[in-house]
């Protein structure tokens, strides 16, 4: 990992990453992380995390670093992040008209790298406030770059506690492919953050047995465990569904055209996001048993990636007897 520390309350940058890529670091500034990624069977590219400035009387000294940036032009770059700053006025809705000279400024910039914009799937708009909703946040290439990975594409993820949406970028040199998992019964730690999950177990272990008093315990052990697996089929069983709806609900209400009646309803929809995020990080937390990571990130992949790597190595793939077959 690299990082640039806020000043105050503004900027700080960083950038992490896992064994699986090779990284070395050209340079760390405030507004920007330069690094040279190498994938495994993939020749080196370059990759830049950018901050536009904040300020708009200060935006052409972004420019100007971004030009500076540049070392050829038929380099793999690829450049990310926060722009703040549109190419046009349909990447905007609400709020004062952009000055036509700030977004020819930040066009210019653009042309002078060789940077595309790679487009985003997933709606127009990455920010919004309380006025206005715009596309700050953008992946650009070289032409290089998407002629190496010509199957990536940058995603606009549904959204959390920040104002930005989350940018995903896939970078894929063949179509992408998809695994799928079996999920195995056991006791849920989010069954004990319901408020009925007392009552359905009091009602479970309170169903008369017959026997004597060691076979009456044993009968409800198991009653209790099959009453509480429906409990959770009826409660937690649409989990995920209700996320996912929660999600693009909210997605679908910060991608309109802004309008002040629409606040209540993105209050309501951001709280029972975050109450759901918090019911699937406890959930993958379990699998993973990474206790360690106790509070605040709710990177769902992370313990999911862990609870796989936890389960494979636990898997018997074959036996061999005395002879070693």
């Amino acid at each position: 990992m690299v990082h640039f520390d806020r000043i105050n309350q503004a900027g700080g940058v960083a950038m992490l990453w896992d064994d699986s890529v090779i990284v070395n670091v050209r340079h760390v500034d405030f507004f920007f992380i330069d690094i040279d990624i190498t994938l495994p069977g993939v020749e080196t590219w370059r990759f830049t995390g950018f901050y536009g400035h904040p300020e708009t009387g200060q935006r052409h000294v972004s420019w100007d670093l971004l030009r500076s940036l540049l070392s050829s032009i038929s380099e793999k770059w690829l450049v990310m992040s926060d722009f703040n700053e549109i190419i046009s006025l349909d990447e905007k809705s609400g709020g004062p008209l952009r000055n036509f000279g700030q977004m020819q400024a930040f066009r210019d910039a653009l042309s002078d790298c060789n940077l595309e914009d790679l487009g985003a799937v997933g709606g127009p708009f990455t920010w919004s406030n309380s006025r206005t909703k715009e596309r700050l946040d953008r992946g650009l290439g070289s032409p290089s770059w998407r002629g190496l990975f010509s199957y990536s594409r940058v995603i606009h993820l549904p959204p959390s506690q920040s104002d930005h949406i989350p940018l995903l970028l896939e970078v894929k040199s063949e179509p992408p492919t998809q695994n799928r998992r079996r999920r195995r019964f056991r006791f849920e730690e989010i069954w004990t953050s319901h408020s009925q999950f007392p009552q359905a177990v009091e009602e479970a272990w309170g169903q008369p047995q017959l026997g004597n008093p060691m076979l009456q315990v044993c009968r409800k052990i198991k009653d209790t465990g099959a009453q509480l697996l429906s409990w959770d089929r009826a409660v937690f069983g649409h989990r995920k569904e209700e996320l996912e709806t929660t999600r693009k609900q909210l997605h679908d209400l910060l991608q309109r055209p802004f309008d002040a009646i629409d606040q209540p309803e993105k209050l309501r929809l951001s709280n029972k996001l975050n109450e759901l995020l918090s019911i699937d990080e406890t959930f993958w937390r379990q699998r993973s048993r990474a206790i360690w990571l106790r509070e605040g990130d709710r990177n769902s992949s992370f313990f999911h990636k862990r609870a796989t790597n936890r389960r494979r190595r636990n898997t018997i793939k074959g036996l061999r007897d005395c002879n070693g077959e």
